[in-house]
């Protein structure tokens, strides 16, 4: 084994030598294994704000990082973070790339740690596919995923590796790394989390809307009785207050696709309609998840009480306007 330090990179080089075990050995496990360490501990993960661009405080705030290393529960897993951006922002190229160079580098230092520099040519070699796996996929112009990275970041990754044939070092991704992070988290993290802030689907939805058609109908009907009927008491005009309530507070819930009973309930409902999640699974079809994620569930329950008071300022107005007609007509 030997050592060599760059003094302007900062890093100290450890080479393993060659295996000689045999004279037909495969190439690939005579290659030796280069580790680099940064001296000054550079992250793959800058230090980036994780919630670029989010002006609404009922927005929940949760790292990028813990994300991206599978750290958080639903809503905000790494799996449904990739899902949206497949279903909604038609790619993960990025999101994908992140966590294979990371999970790379992570097992490449821990292999090498735990064989305190004694050479693998099982392990090497592994580290090695993986690394190109990763270049073929996502570094190389043409990829099937390739990103969506300059010229000049592509050129230093592939020249790293054919400059250094004898090693392999999981850190020549870093530069791209941290420019995927950072579009990440200035990008799709965002609506991502914009997105965890609804709770209903479309079939909720169109329920919240009927919903809203009735209500409007009933209160409608009120307002015409307290003032055409004369015998209709005046205390009584109050009871508009009851359907105008739901129907402001369908007709908001519908408009942000988040449903007040299921926020205070810490549920989820994308499929299928039920009465506010009170009834068995599957008993008017698709299913409801638990909010698991104690940031998001504390997000959900302050939208929760923001469309109960809206809903009930905008009741109390209408029932108060009213009662304070002087006469019937």
């Amino acid at each position: 084994m030997t050592q060599a330090t760059d003094p302007e990179r900062g890093l100290t080089v450890v080479a393993f030598p060659a295996s000689t075990s045999t004279a037909n050995d495969d190439p690939s496990s005579k290659s030796g294994l280069g580790l680099q360490h940064r001296t000054s501990n550079v992250s793959s993960t800058s230090s980036v704000r994780s919630n670029t661009g989010l002006r609404n405080s009922r927005y929940p705030k949760v790292e990028l990082k813990r994300i991206l290393l599978d750290q958080t529960k639903r809503p905000v897993t790494l799996s449904e973070f990739r899902r949206f951006m497949v279903d909604v922002e038609h790619g993960s190229e990025s999101l994908d790339f992140w966590v294979e160079a990371e999970r790379l580098k992570t097992d490449y230092a821990k292999h090498a740690e735990a064989m305190n520099h004694v050479k693998n040519d099982t392990v090497f070699a592994d580290m090695e596919r993986r690394r190109n796996a990763i270049v073929k996929d996502y570094i190389e112009a043409g990829s099937p995923n390739e990103l969506n990275i300059t010229s000049k970041q592509r050129a230093e990754i592939l020249d790293a590796i054919k400059s250094s044939p004898d090693s392999v070092n999981p850190e020549v991704f870093l530069n791209v790394q941290k420019h995927c992070y950072d579009l990440i988290s200035a990008n799709s993290l965002p609506r991502f989390l914009r997105h965890t802030m609804t709770n209903i689907g479309k079939e909720e939805i169109a329920s919240r809307r009927r919903q809203v058609v009735i209500m409007a109908l009933l209160t409608l009907m009120i307002i015409l009785l307290s003032l055409l009927y004369h015998p209709f008491k005046r205390g009584l005009r109050f009871l508009v207050i009851i359907p105008s309530f739901v129907m402001f507070a369908c007709l908001y819930q519908q408009h942000i696709q988040f449903c007040m009973v299921y926020g205070f309930l810490g549920k989820v409902r994308r499929v299928g309609v039920a009465l506010f999640g009170l009834l068995k699974e599957g008993t008017l079809g698709g299913t409801t998840e638990i909010v698991e994620e104690s940031c998001v569930r504390q997000s959900h329950r302050a939208l929760a009480f923001q469309v109960m008071g809206i809903a009930l300022v905008c009741s109390v107005i209408l029932g108060v306007v009213l009662w304070a007609i002087p006469v019937n007509i």
